[in-house]
């Protein structure tokens, strides 16, 4: 998994988050969100 640096987090529009009005969970690309789908029961 990569890590984004704190300039690229803040580059991301608020869509890119997983919850977007707290800009937690950045959904990096698609096997990202696929191994964080995964996890999720």
């Amino acid at each position: 998994m990569s890590k984004l640096d704190e300039k690229d987090r803040d580059s991301l529009v608020k869509t890119q988050f997983a919850f977007e009005k707290q800009r937690k969970e950045p959904l990096e690309d698609a096997d990202h969100v696929r191994s964080a789908v995964a996890r999720f029961n």
